[in-house]
């Protein structure tokens, strides 16, 4: 009201100051003594009645689809004075603007558009209080594996529809859409009816077909999806007739005839297997209507089984069987088989083996088979008599090792020896303590060589200039770079008296950690080039500097120069200069600043100098001096390695942060933790090589920050940022196959491992999706064993598939995975290739070692092998067989393509013959350094080509790309040259690099240089990901400038399909773009520059028909009274103006919101017109959502109530003084008389049938509830009488039961139940141990309308086993109670299921009946009836 009139009445030494408030209000008063401010002045009168945040009331949440408003309304009117604030925030979309309107004195409305699936929190405050019910949560995620398939209706008729039902209570916000298609009649119409959350699929089979029903929800494929119905009449496989399996000889046709003319529709198919000749081709020609010829070719002697089904169900009779193989004669002694990768070895005993068996002489020249550990070795071996098989291993070096011996099915011996370290073993295997055929074997194993995994230690971080004579030592770690030699040469100077020299040792406890010390001999520079298997190692060469036998001072950049100096003549007369030692450049010191007898020296460049004292032209002793000025610190070359912005609670998070080109300075990092006491653990360990780890353990959930910080400046991206949650999933993943691209066979799964995951569950934990290029989705398989997954699906046509595995909506490592699947023969003849073959690093000078698969060869001696190599035929050795697979080697000289032939028979074996590719000496030359995935445009990118052992030769560095660049290259003369590359156009670069004309290994590289513009122009757009609808404008931005000087274009086929603007801004080729859709359909846009098309130009789009909600209204409407309390609704909606768009509609108690039945029906004599017809009671309200176009009409969602009858029976009472209490302690409940209109509350108490009259309080509360405490006296029943009026309210009068006081803490419920199936009891254990007190344990199991008692059973060692069935599913909470009071952990949620039923699951199928090796099995599993 501003300022008001005061009178000051003085009575002094006493006064006072009075006003009359003109209206409530805050209000200010100053009071002075002597014109200045009195103690506490000025002093704050409130005369505004209270503010009740707890009294303003909220509605429903309402919310749809991302894009469409969410609202609520609220009412202040009985929250006193104050202001209605709100804000709103998504999980992953941030800070969202609310918009508040009054909608009427006292009422708002309050709103936000959410724009993406996402879950949004919206908090409501009154005066700076946040209001009941705050905040509101609503969920516009949307979950297409939740939407449960429900049941399928098939048509009885012809003419009659198709409907399957679907139920999407749990898969969040989204919208169903479905499409359909028959095998012969291809795509068909498809009507779906939604009554939210539940919806049907109906379409009207055109004819009897194989059909394919693709469901959608919210865009994605629902669980399940597609579903296949078949309309087709039955068939009956068992109606088909076949005659005799005729046949000759091999070489002749053997075939039979099939008569389906009874067997009803479907397809007729065989396959044929010989025992040794795999599968055998088959043809089926029909000769007659519904009859058929079915063939084959027998190739060889051989037993042939041949299986014939009509509609993949197996005929009578089926399988057939002819025995083209002659009788065995004698057994024999199976020689010892080739090695493949993972050897398995046959071997066969005969029932005369005995100790007389001659033993074979020994061949001096025996050599061991070579494998690669990891790699285990198999032998099988058999017998005709009883004895006892023995195998023992031991190695040259490690002595005995272990080896199991194990039987099989067959009653076949199984050794199987796997050793973990390297060495040469002998396995000597006997029966009856004589040995076995070929027995001893001898088997070396190895590590396969890496040098990549060798790794330099011990070097420091910058190392000093050392002197003659210094001893440099390091070491070199190759414990897994496998099998090879160490080599290291030096190159730099040596004294006339002595050679630098290098010293290498093994390490005495691990052999494969290598000491070196390098001992030099004079000044300058000092290379040592390190090699392991002759291939360079990782930070290979290392080079030191030796000075002249003088140590050098060091200074950091800024710091002065400061040199202690005595003179003879006085220290003015002294000359001083510098000279640079790179550049050679010379200047003169100035030598006036003189500080306690030394000389100040500052210098602007950094690097190594010579300073120059002379006296009288002569230098002083110890001049000239070698002093190193460091470069300026450069926060900017430093790099954050293994960041990762997700943390877990308690976990330690790692990272590196590589300062080893930054120069000199000091590393700062400090961390920031949501919580007021940063109780954060961080410890930076510095690992002496330029290089500091990082462990930050976080001890609270939220964002936690890092500034990093060196030299006292930022580095690059800080600061950092984690966000911590409570989950940890450790993860690993283990996909068969090896290659970016897995190859798997048609049948056999792809499988993903997820171990280490704990006990998380839920339906949402894992999700995973594979699908087809051409196929499209494919069925994927969860399993879980203790704490892993296995994720699987199994292919089901030739193609490229993509298998992608989310953890709680976040891919796991190398997801999503990219599988192609092909047939088996073709996996046999494509991807059976020797090991190395093909690859570009098999040299001259190595050894190459395949294995190869062949047909029947018993032995090596049944193979022919002949390898023509680039100077004429060349000498390859076979070292046996092992289940079909022989292994050859032979030694290239000769560098060119070497053909191996391997033939059986005169016939190749699958893939014969085997190009192999050998290079000559100049694939030595190699990047010393791999190139990372992406550079930053404006930095040079320097690297090292090495060309040690090489030869005379020429290097030649080109470039393809979107610009020109610069190269540089620069010999060093030591075999290795340092280059530069330099593009500058950002963009993706392929980088020759030529030794001799021809590409080294790895050329050309891909680079892939970054702008901080990140021109569109250059890396594209992704229109046809945009979803655009008619007349609304979609509007980009494009960057032209690093694409040069040209001409912008962007049109539109048709051209009236849309209008395009252009509007360049500035003068450096920016446009602001806008694209205004103005016909629906598929259109083509294309983006050219210069007449040239952008990245991914043109682009396929789709123009969307635009509805407009705002043009619908309800136009009629009418209530008609059913049945006592029940009311029929009929509103008739028009949609005239709305354009192109659905009707929807949805009717929901405020209350409970539960959803109820509506009919939505189109008029025929008006399309524009929509009935609405649902059923609501009197007396409750309901919130009525009507939607056009994904759009709501105006004023909806709107309330809708009829007043029924008010009273007694509409109020309800709650709370524990209504369950059970204790003598003495007073108990109450409360009372909720809203919905009763006017009447007075009285409450009545009686024991044991007598009136009674215990102290009792009644207190009225905000919003027309009350609270009613009284406090027994006695033990026994309670009556409670609660009265509205004259009447019992609702479920009075109530029964409570008062107990002798006890201390209900003392009992704990250790873990409790969350889910438990209707015919099995809820059971748990509660600990009451601790308690020497008499009482009573009550369980009760309750559920809206429902309360189930249950019992406890105490055992000997004092706790209690509590049992109580549940009566249907639903989800209830437990109280348990001592003596009428809450023990610990009473309270719990339940959820009861309805439990599966196996036995209602049928399986059937040939896959079930009888199966062939390498051949899939397929059966049929219906679980319709299987329950939960």
């Amino acid at each position: 009201v501003g300022p008001i009139s005061v009178d000051v009445k003085k009575t002094l030494p006493k006064f006072n100051v009075e006003f009359v408030p003109p209206k409530p209000d805050l209000y200010t008063v100053d009071v002075f003594w002597s014109n200045r401010s009195v103690k506490s002045s000025p002093f704050i009168i409130d005369t505004r009645p209270p503010v009740y945040p707890e009294n303003v009331k909220c509605g429903e949440l309402l919310f749809t689809l991302p894009g469409e408003p969410a609202s609520l309304t609220a009412d202040t009117s009985t929250a006193g004075p104050g202001t209605l604030t709100a804000k709103c925030k998504g999980d992953k979309s941030g800070n969202v603007d609310v918009e508040i309107i009054a909608t009427s004195k006292d009422e708002y409305s309050i709103s936000f558009r959410p724009m993406n699936e996402d879950i949004y929190t919206l908090s409501v405050f009154f005066d700076d209080q946040e209001v009941n019910d705050s905040p509101f949560t609503g969920n516009l995620l949307s979950y297409p594996d939740r939407v449960e398939h429900t049941g399928t209706s098939l048509p009885e008729e012809t003419g009659d529809p198709v409907a399957l039902f679907f139920d999407a209570k749990d898969a969040g916000r989204g919208l169903p859409t479905a499409k359909a298609a028959g095998e012969s009649v291809g795509p068909i119409s498809v009507d779906v009816k939604k009554t939210l959350p539940k919806f049907n699929v109906e379409f009207v089979p055109p004819k009897p077909d194989l059909y394919t029903v693709d469901v959608f929800w919210s865009n994605r494929s629902v669980k399940s999806s597609p579903f296949t119905i078949d309309t087709r009449p039955p068939t009956r496989p068992e109606n088909v007739e076949c005659g005799d399996l005729i046949f000759s000889v091999p070489g002749k046709p053997a075939s039979l005839e099939a008569d389906t003319s009874t067997a009803g529709p479907g397809t007729l198919t065989a396959k044929c297997r010989g025992e040794k000749s795999g599968v055998v081709p088959v043809e089926i020609d029909e000769t007659a209507e519904e009859k058929f010829n079915i063939s084959f070719l027998p190739k060889r002697e051989d037993i042939y089984t041949l299986s014939v089904f009509y509609n993949t169900t197996e005929v009578r009779e089926s399988p057939f069987v002819i025995n083209l193989h002659p009788e065995k004669l004698a057994e024999e002694i199976i020689e010892m088989p080739v090695f493949s990768e993972m050897p398995v070895e046959s071997i066969f005993i005969p029932g005369d083996f005995d100790d007389e068996v001659p033993k074979e002489p020994e061949d001096e020249e025996e050599k061991p088979l070579t494998l690669f550990i990891e790699d285990p070795l198999n032998l099988m071996i058999g017998t005709e008599k009883e004895g006892e098989l023995v195998a023992t291993a031991s190695g040259e070096k490690t002595g005995p090792a272990e080896i199991d011996v194990s039987r099989d099915k067959d009653d076949k011996h199984i050794v199987l020896f796997d050793p973990d370290k390297p060495d040469l073993y002998t396995i000597d295997v006997k029966w009856n303590e004589e040995h076995v055929p070929s027995s001893p074997f001898l088997v070396k194993y190895i590590r396969r060589t890496d040098p990549s995994k060798c790794r330099i230690f011990g070097l420091k971080d910058f190392p000093p200039v050392y002197q003659p004579d210094d001893e440099i030592s390091f070491g070199v770690d190759a414990q897994n770079a496998g099998d090879g030699k160490l080599l290291i040469t030096a190159d730099g100077p040596s004294s006339k008296k002595k050679k630098s020299k290098i010293e290498i040792r093994s390490s005495e406890d691990n052999p494969a950690i290598y000491n070196i010390t390098y001992h030099p001999t004079a000044s300058g520079l000092h290379r040592l080039h390190i090699h392991w298997a002759d291939v360079p190692i990782p930070g290979s060469p290392v080079t030191f500097q030796v000075g002249d036998g003088r140590p050098v001072q060091s200074y950091a950049y800024g710091e002065p120069v400061s040199l202690e100096v005595h003179s003879t003549t006085g220290m003015k007369d002294l000359v001083c200069y510098a000279v640079h030692e790179d550049s050679g450049k010379q200047f003169d010191l100035n030598t006036s600043e003189l500080r306690e007898g030394k000389f100040i020296f500052f210098f602007e460049d950094p690097g190594f100098y010579w300073i120059h004292i002379q006296d009288n032209g002569k230098e002083i002793p110890g001049s000239p001096y070698r002093i190193r000025y460091a470069n300026p610190p450069d926060p900017g070359a430093c790099k954050v390695i293994g960041f990762n912005s997700k943390g877990y609670l308690a976990i330690p998070t790692h990272f590196s942060i590589d300062c080893s080109k930054a120069e000199s300075g000091s590393l700062h990092v400090k961390a920031t933790d949501p919580s007021d006491d940063g109780q954060s653990d961080l410890k930076i360990t510095d690992e002496k090589n330029g290089i500091y780890s990082v462990e930050y353990i976080p001890k609270t959930v939220g964002i936690h920050q890092f500034k990093i910080t060196w030299a006292r400046a930022s580095i690059p991206g800080s600061p950092f940022h984690i966000n911590v949650t409570e989950f940890l999933p450790e993860i690993k993943t283990v996909l068969k196959g090896e290659s970016s691209v897995n190859i798997v066979a048609l049948g056999e799964s792809a499988e993903v491992q997820i171990d280490n995951v704990g006990q998380h569950e839920g339906d949402d934990f894992i999700i995973a999706h594979a699908s087809g290029e051409k196929s499209g989705a494919a069925e994927v398989a969860v399993k879980k064993e203790e704490e892993s997954y296995f994720i699987s699906f199994i292919p089901s046509a030739e193609d490229d598939y993509t298998f992608e595995i989310k953890i709680k909506d976040d891919d796991v490592e190398g997801s999503p995975f990219v599988i192609k699947a092909v047939e088996k023969d073709s996996l046999a003849k494509d991807f059976i290739h020797p090991e190395g073959a093909c690859h570009s690093d098999v040299l001259v000078g190595q050894d190459v070692n395949l294995i190869v698969q062949a047909n029947e060869a018993k032995a090596a001696s049944d193979l022919t092998v002949r390898n023509e190599g680039p100077a004429g035929e060349c000498d390859t050795s076979v070292s046996g067989e092992v289940e079909g697979k022989v292994g050859l080697s032979f030694l290239p000289t000769t560098p060119g393509d070497y053909l191996v032939h391997v033939m059986e028979k005169d016939e190749d074996v699958s893939g014969s013959p085997f190009k192999i590719r050998v290079l000559g000496i100049k694939s030595r030359v190699t990047l010393l350094k791999e190139f990372s995935e992406s550079q930053k445009l404006g930095d040079p990118v320097e690297f090292h080509v090495s060309t040690i052992r090489a030869g005379p030769g020429n290097l030649r560095i080109t470039s393809t790309g979107p610009g020109k660049a610069e190269v540089k290259v620069i010999d060093n003369k030591d075999e290795v040259y340092t280059c530069e590359f330099k593009p500058r156009v950002a963009g993706k670069y392929h980088l020759n690099i030529l030794w001799n004309g021809e590409h080294i290994r790895g050329s050309p590289y891909l680079l892939n240089f970054l702008s901080s513009h990140k021109s569109l122009a250059v890396f594209g757009l992704e229109l046809e990901h945009v979803d655009f609808h008619v007349g609304v404008p979609y509007m980009f931005k494009l960057d032209c400038e690093e694409v040069g000087q040209g001409i912008l274009q962007i049109t539109c086929r048709p051209q009236n399909a849309a209008e395009i603007n252009l509007i360049p801004v500035g003068a450096h080729n920016h446009y602001h773009c806008e694209i205004i859709p103005r016909e629906p359909g598929n259109h083509v846009i294309a983006v050219q520059y210069n007449d040239k098309h952008i990245l991914g130009s043109p682009f396929n789009v789709h123009f969307s028909p635009s509805s407009d909600a705002s043009k619908c209204q309800v136009i009629q409407s009418s209530v008609e009274n059913v049945e006592e309390g029940i009311n029929k609704v009929t509103l008739c909606v028009s949609t005239e103006g709305g354009g192109e768009g659905e009707l929807l509609a949805s009717v929901k108690d405020a209350a409970t919101k539960e959803q109820l039945p509506i009919i939505v029906s189109r008029s025929t004599e008006n399309e524009k017109q929509y009935t609405l017809e649902f059923s609501i009671r009197q007396g409750m309200e309901y919130l009525v959502s009507i939607t056009y176009g994904e759009q709501h009409i105006p004023q909806s969602p709107f309330k809708l109530s009829f007043a029924g009858p008010k009273g007694a029976a509409h109020c309800h009472a709650e709370g524990e003084g209504l369950n059970s209490v204790q003598m003495g302690k007073w108990s109450q409940f409360t009372v909720n008389t809203a919905d009763a209109g006017p009447g007075e509350l009285s409450v009545k108490i009686e024991k044991e049938g007598e009136a009674i009259e215990p102290a009792k309080i009644i207190t009225p509360l905000p919003g027309n509830q009350y609270e009613v405490g009284y406090l027994p006296t006695s033990l026994g029943m309670y009556t409670i009488s609660v009265l509205w009026g004259d009447e019992h309210i609702s479920e009075s009068p109530f029964e409570v039961r008062s107990y002798h006081p006890a201390n209900a803490s003392l009992l704990s419920i250790p873990e409790a139940v969350s889910e438990t199936y209707i015919d099995q009891p809820l059971q748990f254990t509660v600990k009451a141990e601790d308690v020497s007190e008499e009482g009573e344990l009550e369980v009760i199991l309750q559920s809206p309308g429902k309360m189930i008692s249950g019992q406890g059973t105490k055992g000997e060692d004092g706790n209690y086993t509590c049992t109580v069935y549940a009566p249907e599913p639903g989800r209830y909470t437990a109280h348990v109670r001592w003596n009428g009071e809450h023990i610990l952990g009473s309270p719990f949620k339940v959820k009861v299921m309805t439990p599966p039923k196996p036995e209602n699951v049928r399986a059937y199928g040939p896959g079930l009946e009888n199966g062939y090796v390498g051949q899939e099995g397929n059966f049929t599993v219906e679980t319709g009836e299987g329950g939960a």
